[in-house]
């Protein structure tokens, strides 16, 4: 992910502990890690689902793996837990060459929460 413009570097090692008042499991409010930016987050996680939708349609495993792996890892930056389990669900079955009904419910899941973390920061959003 990309530090704010003329915002301070991300801090070495990770992100730490959640901000107070956060909440790191579900993923609501959790859009508050000041050194990032949010809207730079947005727009890569929505090219990530694009990116996962693609290798469910070709069936690639391995290019669903990847995408949702990268996505749980810039998800877990901003304590967005409900992106990050749909996108690790997606990375296992992606591993796994899963490709069935449980397959499309993590996807319509994963873009779900997206589009809620979407209108959360902006409540105008239309995605």
């Amino acid at each position: 992910m990309r530090a704010a413009a003329g915002g301070p570097p991300a801090p070495p090692g990770g992100p730490g502990p959640a901000p107070a008042g956060s909440d790191s499991g579900a993923g609501a409010g959790a859009l508050s890690v000041p050194w990032f930016d949010v809207d730079a987050f947005l727009a890569d996680a929505a090219l990530l689902a694009a990116e996962i939708g693609g290798a469910i349609a070709r069936r690639d495993g391995q290019a669903l793996q990847g995408s949702a792996h990268r996505l749980v890892g810039s998800a877990g930056w901003f304590q967005a837990g409900a992106v990050v389990a749909c996108a690790q669900q997606l990375e296992e079955l992606g591993k796994a060459g899963e490709f069935t009904a449980r397959t499309e419910s993590a996807h319509q899941d994963l873009a779900a929460e997206l589009d809620r973390l979407a209108r959360e920061r902006d409540p105008k959003a239309v995605r």
